[in-house]
């Protein structure tokens, strides 16, 4: 069967650690999630779902729902040298999503996430891009998550490592197709065939005559159901 594609990815952040890797692979999940990386100039609309641990391994996660005001910024730098580096991401603008329930479902189930768009298609970006070597086309980087309060008076954070790929296609045109080299008649032409006949180097068929010992060219004229073969002169 088919799949839709979604166009959007899904982060799952377990808020409930602060040790190791936060992002899980799932809201069912708690197995570390594998480095996330994306390609430079990319820009992908995103779910963040915030969890914490459950109480037993049959619901080892149990969704979290931001308090009102609280605001997700999620941010990434160069891993190295952090603090002196730019912003290469910067997203704090995101919208609070409900689940749809299945049918009979209390709406204290509900679960929620929230959406919105990471932005890779940034100067700084391009810039820390053009700085590494040019044999490498990863570049490191450090993601954090900051919630803070609506005074942002309390805030708290969680990082994972990550990295940025350098794009291949910028929107250049298509390369233009080469027109090939084909070789002159002279080259793929047989000159002699067993001494019987040969082509010219316009690619006329000529038939050899052993009266003459000369190759004469062979022509057609007529209109259909008469038509004649004529020879030419004969040629060494």
């Amino acid at each position: 069967m088919t799949q839709t594609w979604n166009r959007y990815i899904e982060l799952v952040i377990n808020i409930g650690t602060r040790t190791g890797q936060p992002l899980v692979e799932s809201i069912t999940s708690d197995n570390p999630r594998a480095p996330l990386d994306i390609v430079q100039a990319d820009i992908i609309r995103t779910r963040l779902r915030f969890v914490t641990p459950g109480p037993n391994l049959s619901n080892p996660l149990l969704p979290v729902r931001l308090e009102v005001g609280d605001t997700p910024i999620l941010t990434a730098k160069k891993r190295s040298a952090r603090g002196s580096n730019p912003l290469l991401i910067a997203t704090d603008t995101w919208s609070e999503v409900a689940d749809p329930l299945p049918d009979g479902a209390d709406e204290a189930d509900t679960t929620f996430y929230y959406e919105g768009i990471i932005n890779a298609d940034t100067v700084a970006v391009a810039n820390a891009i053009d700085s590494i070597s040019a044999v490498d086309n990863r570049l490191a980087i450090l993601w954090e998550i900051e919630i803070q309060n609506p005074g942002d008076t309390e805030r708290s954070s969680l990082q994972w490592p990550g990295g940025i790929i350098a794009q291949v296609y910028a929107g250049e045109s298509n390369p233009t197709p080469a027109e090939p080299t084909y070789p002159a008649p002279s080259a793929i032409l047989p000159r002699a065939v067993a001494g019987k006949y040969r082509f010219t180097n316009d690619g006329d068929l000529q038939l050899y005559n052993p009266t003459t010992s000369k190759y004469h060219t062979l022509t057609l004229s007529g209109a259909d159901n008469s038509v004649g073969i004529n020879f030419g002169i004969g040629q060494l």
